[in-house]
Formats: C-alpha cells, structure tokens, sequence
C-alpha cells in the first residue's frame, strides 16, 4: 500500500471513530425519525451539513436544519409511516400539501414534515436506477448504491461526494464552509468522482481548482 493510500485508510478509520462518538452531539431527531423510518421499511440517510458533520466526525457548524434523504420509490411507505406528520411539498417556490395516495415525480423532490410536536424535518427525495444512485439534475452522473450512503456512524448518511454536488449548484456561504471542510478529507475515488460530475454538470465551477490541488498535494 501506498503511503497515500495508507493515510487514506487511516483518516478513514479515524472518521469512523469520531463519528461514532457524535452520538451526543447530533440533533436527536435524526434518530428519533430514522427509527420510524427504519420500522417502516424506509431507507434513509442524514443529508445536507449533518452528512458532512458526521463524515468527519465532528460539528463544524451550526445547523438550522434536519435533512434526510429517502429514495423516491419509497415515498409511499414514508407518507405511510408519517401519516400524523403534516406534509407538503415544495413547488413552483411555494409548499401546497402532499396528498395521500400523489406519487411525486420529478423535478420535484423536497418535502417539508411538521411532526405533532411542531418539530420540522426536510425530506429530500433522491432517485436509483439499476443499483446506481441517479442525479436527478443530470441522469449521466451516476454512483454505485454501495458507495452512496456510508454507514460508519451513529446516523447513516448520504455520502459526502454527492452532498457536495448538489450543494454545487449556486453555493451559499455555508455550502462553501461545506466544501472546505470536506474536500481535503474526501477519499481518491470520491475526489475524482466530484471532479467528474462537476465538469459535466457545470461548464466551469471554483470548485475544480481547489480539488485539483488536493490531489496534486496528495
């Protein structure tokens, strides 16, 4: 093994570690909600800057958020499984209810849950085709289900590569916090993955430059 590859795994298993030990630190509805999820059938995963956090092993941010990323397929079990929850979707720039028994298509993918005790969850509805995780702005991006969640923390998350492609798309300050934050610590092949998809899904984007300098570094 490499050297490079050598403190790859390293940092990983380091990760893993750390993240384990964010069980105090992450907002508890992650896994009061994953566990409803999970009695229901329904895959799920933390996305958004929690998946970052707990792809690191630590918080290096405030969240105003708690967004989970469930595959489209499923929609009608979570309906099923949050059916004391008030639900909408957001379309057209505006929240209109999500009836019972509406499958939802794309391009629309963002649910906002309201559980009885006024607690709000942003569900993100992501789509799978052929035992790939299918990127619902360009449908040639494409990453393998096994690498798509990762599984080496308290919560399952949505893996980091992708949380950054889609916060790639007109980035806020916290998206590029984000981005810094995880970009050095991104494992070879997900580097070069980002890459990828970012040179196809943008003409150019400031992202590139950074990420080739980590791997010139490397």
């Amino acid at each position: 093994m490499t050297r490079s590859r050598a403190s790859d795994a390293a940092a990983v298993r380091q990760r893993g570690i750390a993240a384990k030990l964010l069980s105090g630190s992450i907002d508890p509805l992650f896994l009061r909600v994953g566990a409803v999820l999970s009695r229901a059938g329904v895959e799920w995963a933390a996305a958004g800057g929690w998946a970052i956090d707990l792809f690191l092993g630590r918080i290096t941010r405030p969240h105003q958020d708690v967004d989970i990323a469930v595959w489209r397929d499923q929609q009608p079990a979570l309906h099923t499984a949050l059916a004391d929850w008030e639900l909408s979707v957001a379309e057209s720039d505006r929240l209109r209810p999500w009836r019972r028994g509406e499958y939802l298509e794309l391009p629309l993918h963002e649910l906002h849950a309201r559980d009885p005790d006024g607690r709000q969850v942003e569900f993100l509805l992501n789509d799978r085709a052929h035992g790939a995780w299918i990127h619902r702005r360009d449908r040639r991006i494409e990453l393998p289900l096994a690498a798509a969640i990762h599984h080496d923390a308290v919560a399952p998350y949505l893996s980091p590569e992708i949380v950054l492609l889609y916060k790639s798309n007109a980035p806020r300050a916290i998206d590029d916090e984000d981005f810094r934050n995880a970009a050095p610590h991104l494992a070879p092949d997900a580097r070069a993955w980002l890459v990828h998809a970012l040179t196809m899904s943008h003409d150019a984007h400031a992202w590139l430059d950074r990420l080739r300098e980590v791997e010139r570094a490397r």
